[in-house]
């Protein structure tokens, strides 16, 4: 496929594209833009249509930009219609390996390199890099048995402190939570009272719920 260098101007937006993309996804987009510049073009139709990269697309306006690169694909109709859909599907099937994440933020931060025009804010990539995270239990076939608290029987009474991994789904709610305090309460926080503030209103939630 041939890229093409296009004038903004002479695109439209999919009118039924089924992705929405808020502010804080547009301005993630802006920051990699600026700092990597486009990396990979967007997909147009035969008549000029945004089939694949309308966030990319509003964050191109937004910077001011004249052109971007775009390929034409030649898929029509249903076939056209399914890749679309199948464009956004697929980068949301695949998960993080969060330990490996980590290690990237840290190598990036001992380098001063903005962390957030990864898309992640400070306090996630935060989060992530100070997180101990557990093998998983079945990961060494060697290993000796562990128990249903996921703990082997020698570790039960070591006096070592409990760990606990959290699954992808888990650790999404918790960013998301983190991220409303500091909005909420003070963005001045260190990460330690936020994380203390979650807990403290997680009890009084569970007491008052117990005494309903």
């Amino acid at each position: 496929m041939e890229i093409e260098k296009i004038d903004i101007g002479k695109l439209k937006f999919d009118p039924r594209n089924a992705r929405m993309h808020d502010e804080r996804n547009i301005d993630a987009v802006v920051t990699s833009l600026k700092e990597f510049g486009q990396q990979r073009p967007i997909i147009i139709d035969n008549e000029n249509v945004v089939r694949a990269g309308n966030g990319l697309l509003t964050a191109a306006k937004k910077l001011g930009w004249k052109k971007v690169d775009a390929v034409r694909t030649e898929l029509e109709g249903s076939d056209l219609l399914a890749y679309g859909i199948a464009d956004n599907r697929t980068s949301e099937l695949s998960d993080w390996d969060y330990k490996v994440l980590g290690e990237h933020f840290t190598e990036l931060a001992a380098q001063d390199f903005d962390i957030e025009s990864t898309g992640f804010a400070e306090y996630e990539a935060g989060v992530i890099m100070q997180a101990e995270w557990t093998p998983d239990i079945y990961e060494d076939e060697d290993a000796p048995p562990k128990d249903k608290d996921h703990s082997s029987p020698d570790e039960k009474d070591s006096g070592e402190g409990i760990e606990f991994s959290l699954s992808d789904v888990q650790f999404q709610v918790y960013k998301e939570a983190f991220g409303i305090v500091l909005d909420r309460e003070n963005s001045e926080m260190t990460d330690s009272e936020v994380v203390l503030h979650m807990c403290e209103d997680y009890l009084k939630r569970s007491i008052k719920a117990s005494m309903v």
